[in-house]
């Protein structure tokens, strides 16, 4: 769905170069310019982004349980379930877990 919420801005840009509009082209390619570098800016920080945060996931592990998300039938989601190893975490709801803040 991801390059859905990208495509938007494109298709919405196409309908003043379909109408004729003055200066069309530049409305499309900016839109363009700023998909793409919105694309390139997400896509390549956001393995740096997890290592700051600290929420990746280590290399070689396995999740214990693996399925479909199952929200809509026409989407391939998938849900992964991982196994958290530490005493301190035994038996304490998930609600009352605290995140890093990443700092």
């Amino acid at each position: 769905m991801g390059w859905v919420k990208r495509a938007v801005p494109i298709v919405l840009a196409i309908f003043p170069v379909i109408g004729g509009v003055e200066n069309s082209s530049l409305y499309f390619n900016v839109a363009f310019a700023v998909v793409l570098m919105s694309l390139l800016i997400q896509g390549g920080t956001l393995t740096l982004m997890a290592k700051w945060l600290k929420v990746e996931v280590p290399i070689g592990t396995v999740p214990n349980r693996r399925g479909p998300l199952g929200i809509l039938p026409e989407n391939d989601f998938e849900l992964f379930v991982y196994g958290v190893e530490n005493q301190d975490l035994d038996d304490v709801p998930i609600r009352l877990l605290r995140f890093p803040s990443g700092h």
